[in-house]
């Protein structure tokens, strides 16, 4: 008989409340047919959000620390510590539905994909759905219309996202490079589609997600922000697409902005990236109709 395969379930926190107990005591009540673990990386919380696991005696449960890495080293941090054949990167303010690890990584298993969705619910407003999502004019954010069966989304919301560690490790995982918070998940997305693997969306899975309503319990910086889509952009567009990129910048020097960028091995992974992708970023714009 085949051995069910390991799924990590890996969470990155900062200040998160108590949402983070609702989300792990979420994880352990609902029912699954797989092993699985659940890492958690506290990145800096000083609201004592984790406090509770070091009374956990769950050997399925592990904790590691950090000290202010971004959300996407935070994530690699977890994926490093990961004994899973499958990584699901998950927020620390969702709620988890019966066989939820199973249905998300199905398409994973057969072969559809190298990633995947849920649908994602509003838990304040469970008729607020999202299926991934896509980029309008200048980069805005627009969540896809939901469809009955799996179907491809330019882009994966990190903030319940599964994919084979194999894929993961191909990769690279998120960009080591990134700062702060911002634009990780459609890194990591647009890079799969470039290196051409598929991003699928599940609708049959549906977790719901807690939207905060204020400003999240952590810095935003803006310049971190520009950094992000920069660096991106410098990875991964052509000289015009990154020239579009510079005028979405605001109220920055965007040469000393830039000077940052170029500074963090942009240029070389650009061209370990060029020579293994097999799309450019005009075949993605294209193939979803994607105005910039």
């Amino acid at each position: 008989m085949k051995e069910k395969p390991l799924v990590s379930i890996i969470i990155s926190v900062k200040n998160e409340g108590s949402w983070l107990r609702k989300t792990v005591n979420s994880l352990f009540q609902v029912k699954t047919t797989l092993p699985f673990e659940v890492i958690v990386v506290d990145n800096h919380s000083d609201d004592g959000c984790c406090d509770f696991l070091s009374s956990c005696n769950n050997p399925q449960l592990m904790l590691r620390t950090e000290k202010k890495i971004g959300i996407a080293n935070a994530r690699n941090a977890g994926a490093s510590m990961a004994k899973g054949d499958y990584l699901i990167f998950c927020d620390a303010h969702l709620i988890f539905e019966d066989n939820w690890i199973e249905e998300l990584i199905a398409p994973i298993q057969q072969g559809q994909a190298a990633a995947t969705n849920p649908c994602i619910v509003d838990v304040q407003n469970p008729k607020r759905m999202g299926f991934g999502y896509t980029w309008g004019e200048n980069l805005t954010i627009r969540w896809n219309p939901g469809q009955p069966f799996p179907f491809p989304s330019p882009f994966l919301a990190g903030g319940c996202l599964a994919i084979s560690s194999e894929v993961f490790a191909k990769i690279s995982g998120f960009d080591p490079c990134f700062q702060g918070w911002g634009y990780d998940d459609q890194e990591i997305s647009l890079k799969l589609w470039l290196f051409g693997y598929q991003c699928l969306i599940q609708p049959k899975v549906k977790i719901r997600h807690y939207f905060r309503n204020s400003p999240p319990p952590y810095p935003v910086r803006i310049e971190n922000l520009y950094f992000n889509l920069l660096r991106m952009a410098y990875l991964h567009f052509k000289e015009e697409r990154i020239d579009q990129c510079k005028t979405l910048i605001k109220n920055t020097d965007l040469n000393k902005l830039e000077q940052r960028v170029f500074a963090s091995n942009v240029w070389e992974t650009r061209m370990k990236y060029q020579l293994l992708r097999k799309y450019d970023d005009d075949w993605f714009m294209q193939k979803f109709n994607i105005p910039f």
